[in-house]
């Protein structure tokens, strides 16, 4: 499989967490138990949404992230139609970007 098709393979499937991959510089701690992994995250995202499970938060606006503002928000709805957490992590561009990083390292 060349890199062009692992690219367009990554990139149309939802980004994937690894147990032996930490992102954003080690900052989000992962702890395994059972099957499932649990990931402490609530110092991404605004206090409202501290507790929430996944599914919940995948559904907040993208402002919900810290250090995405309201206006900034406004932007990503503009440009790219994405006006969820979700929205943003199944648009095509961030994709692209999180399979050439995956494939870089």
């Amino acid at each position: 499989m060349t890199t062009r098709e692992r690219l367009e393979k990554l990139a149309g499937q939802p980004f994937a967490l690894y147990r032996n991959r930490v992102p954003l510089d080690g900052d989000l701690e992962f702890q395994p138990r059972g099957e499932a992994i649990v990931a402490d995250i609530s110092k991404f995202v605004d206090k409202d949404c501290e507790g929430m499970d996944f599914k919940e938060l995948a559904e907040c606006p993208v402002a919900a992230i810290q250090g995405l503002s309201e206006g900034d928000a406004e932007k990503l709805n503009d440009a790219f139609n994405v006006k969820t957490i979700q929205d943003l992590a199944d648009n095509k561009f961030v994709r692209i970007a999180q399979a050439t990083t995956t494939l870089s390292c």
